[in-house]
């Protein structure tokens, strides 16, 4: 939770730089960016965590299916659809992010700001993918 309330404050202090950018103020833009700037390895390391996740699949808990036996958590399955679909998620808020960083240093404020917003929406959902893995492996 404490991650999730922390996005939002970065979200909402990176929408209220670009507002007030839009406004002319210089010292605005550059915080806008230099928050982009700040935001793209942050995103580029969730990014890479989950393909790592996705190239683990899963470990010495993992049940193949047949033989009668189904899975009950889809992280104890090699072949789960949410494996890919986790880092393609991260991916995309890894690539928002980027958006977001060129969209505000092209003063394009308006598109940084819901680049951003997708950013955020993204690895959201990605959070809440992995938030039942818990037990110390998120």
């Amino acid at each position: 939770m404490i991650v999730i309330g922390a996005g939002l404050l970065v979200l909402a202090a990176f929408v209220a730089l670009c507002e007030t950018a839009r406004w002319g103020s210089w010292g605005a833009h550059v915080g806008a960016v230099a928050e982009a700037v700040l935001l793209i390895p942050l995103a580029g390391f969730g990014a890479l965590g989950a393909l790592i996740l996705w190239g683990m699949t899963c470990d010495e808990g993992c049940e193949p299916r047949g033989y009668g036996y189904e899975p009950v958590d889809w992280w104890n399955t090699p072949d789960a659809w949410q494996w890919p679909v986790q880092f393609f998620v991260a991916a995309a808020g890894f690539g928002m992010v980027c958006v977001a960083f060129g969209s505000a240093s092209d003063k394009r404020y308006r598109r940084a700001s819901i680049a951003m917003a997708l950013a955020a929406a993204s690895f959201g959902a990605w959070a809440a993918l992995l938030a039942p893995m818990g037990n110390g492996v998120i």
